[in-house]
């Protein structure tokens, strides 16, 4: 029997970051065992954030003496989280696993950046490039072909205006299109006020549609919806559930909003997954276009792959 590999998880409770750690500890324990110990960080607490600097600072002049720690493997997401990681990783000297992209001073510190490819990271011994976020797979399920998902995203003032209106109208298409289909939608945090207004009387005039707020929603809530429906529309600006949606198998379409640059790294990656079939452009879906690629990404798997690669090759099967 091999013993469990241990862990340590840091959570900062934003739901996105804490999927992309669950996600690689999931593809993890499919291939050996895990012991798990989560730490939450408070975001936005500054006292916290000024403390865990200091020892931070500290720990740069005068180094700690490593004490016996169980700890393996340290892995998380979200920069509040990336300073007590460091700091756990000086003091046990654990391989510490970062899910996105740290900022510079800590490029170096961690010992793998799990980082996506449209992120455009400098080459790096310790970077993994992925093709998007590792997501969780959803349990399978039978799918229900007379069931629908639009997944509706928001305002950003960095990458892209956002018309509550045109996206309404491309939603009604959508409806008019497949009227046999009962459709449920969900808002992100970022639907502005108009839109969920919009979508709350859409529900009420439509008896195929079911809106359901991004708050009125749990952890795993969404991954239910994708192990149980085929296809699944999601606005151009929510890229996570986009890649969540490919990772779960689903047939994924794109509704369009329009970027502030004409060439950002969003725009990189969306095209990357239509080019290889992994989704459809909502101007494909128009023309009549309904080819997908049989094979879903399972990123969250090759991400633990390469993670036991590198430290703990005897436990790969």
């Amino acid at each position: 029997m091999v013993n469990p590999l241990c862990v340590t998880a840091f959570f900062d409770g934003r739901r996105g970051h804490e999927k992309q750690t669950r996600a690689v500890l999931q593809a993890l324990e499919r291939v050996t065992p895990l012991s798990v110990t989560v730490r939450n960080v408070e975001p936005g607490n500054f006292f916290q954030a000024a403390g865990n600097w200091a020892r931070y600072g500290l720990r740069r002049i005068r180094p700690l003496k490593r004490v016996p720690f169980s700890v393996d493997l340290i892995i998380g997401a979200g920069s509040y989280t990336h300073i007590p990681m460091l700091l756990l990783k000086e003091e046990t000297g654990a391989r510490a696993v970062t899910c996105m992209t740290p900022e510079r001073l800590f490029l170096r510190r961690f010992d793998l950046c799990l980082i996506p490819r449209h992120d455009r990271p400098e080459g790096s011994d310790n970077i993994f490039l992925t093709l998007g976020p590792p997501c969780i797979r959803p349990a399978p399920q039978v799918r229900d072909l007379a069931k629908g998902l639009i997944l509706v995203g928001g305002r950003d003032p960095k990458s892209h205006w956002w018309s509550s209106q045109t996206t309404m109208d491309q939603i009604r298409s959508i409806l008019a299109a497949d009227p046999l289909i009962h459709w449920t939608i969900t808002s992100s945090p970022r639907t502005p006020a108009d839109m969920l207004v919009m979508l709350t009387q859409l529900a009420e005039e439509n008896p195929a549609v079911s809106f359901f707020k991004s708050e009125d929603t749990h952890l795993g809530w969404l991954e239910d919806r994708y192990a149980q429906t085929w296809r699944v529309w999601v606005t151009a600006d929510s890229m996570s559930m986009i890649y969540e949606a490919v990772s779960a198998g689903c047939r994924v379409g794109i509704l369009p909003v329009l970027w502030k640059k004409k060439r950002n790294k969003f725009q990189t990656s969306l095209e990357f997954l239509i080019e290889n079939r992994y989704a459809m452009s909502y101007e494909m879906w128009r023309s009549g276009a309904d080819e997908f690629n049989p094979a879903p990404l399972d990123e969250a798997s090759r991400c633990a792959q390469e993670i036991l690669r590198r430290w703990w090759p005897e436990r790969l099967p």
